[in-house]
């Protein structure tokens, strides 16, 4: 399975609209650590194409996603899940790393039970982490 270029013009199809949940790997062309994950990404892809979709965007080619996913630092891999980000994952991890952080194998193993399973959130929305309140 090839991973998918992600752009304003089909972030809703690809994305949004998305039954299973999407992994993102955000880069740059001047950032190598993130061709490392993208290598790493691909491997996962072939394995796990059933249970998740993996895309990547181009951070220079798409501000108005860049402040959508409050991307502070990179490397960064998103996990979304109908539109809204679940996991954030920095770094060039393994990919056994990503796999467990990702919650691949739960997600295949509910799946062949037949129950949508939705991984957990590790991740909390600046607008929700407000620290006024």
């Amino acid at each position: 399975m090839a991973i998918e270029d992600v752009t304003n013009k089909n972030f809703d199809e690809e994305i949004i609209l998305s039954i299973n949940p999407v992994i993102i790997n955000l880069f740059t062309p001047m950032m190598q650590l993130s061709f490392e994950n993208e290598e790493k990404l691909s491997e996962i892809a072939e394995e796990y194409g059933d249970v998740v979709k993996i895309c990547r965007m181009n951070l220079e080619e798409q501000p108005k996603l860049t402040e959508l996913f409050e991307v502070d630092r990179l490397p960064l891999m998103l996990m979304l899940h109908g539109g809204i980000i679940i996991k954030k994952v920095y770094d060039t991890p393994t990919k056994e790393k990503i796999i467990e952080e990702m919650e691949l194998e739960k997600i295949r193993e509910f799946r062949k039970k037949g129950i949508w399973y939705k991984p957990q959130r590790n991740y909390i929305p600046n607008y929700i982490r407000n620290e006024r309140w």
